[in-house]
């Protein structure tokens, strides 16, 4: 019938243990991001703004703010004027990412998706 767990790990497997993300709280100042990125492009602000079709001033706002209230539009606005290829690129890895990098450190099987 059903066999039930003992709860004892296996003798061939790793144990887990917990992994401290450093993650969890988030660090992440968008608003200096998207200005380093601004930088790293040689722009202004006017010339952003100009570039993206925003204001000076919203630009000002974005940078000043730890997580500016925009729209998701301008967000893409903004990265293709900086030539930002993705959220991750401009967010930084992923908890999850690092949770896995983290679980094949320590030998267990990562799971692949299919594409």
């Amino acid at each position: 019938m059903n066999e039930r767990q003992t709860g004892r790990p296996d003798r061939d497997r790793p144990q887990l243990r917990s992994v401290p993300d450093p993650g969890s709280q988030p660090r992440i100042h968008l608003g200096e991001r998207l200005r380093d990125f601004r930088i790293k492009s040689r722009l202004t602000q006017e010339q952003a703004a100009v570039y993206s079709g925003l204001t000076r001033k919203s630009i000002a706002r974005y940078e000043n703010a730890r997580f500016p209230n925009l729209y998701l539009s301008n967000l893409l606005r903004l990265m293709t004027t900086y030539n930002v290829g993705s959220l991750e690129e401009l967010l930084g890895t992923t908890p999850s990412a690092r949770l896995a990098a983290a679980w094949e450190e320590e030998g267990w099987d990562a799971v692949q998706e299919s594409s």
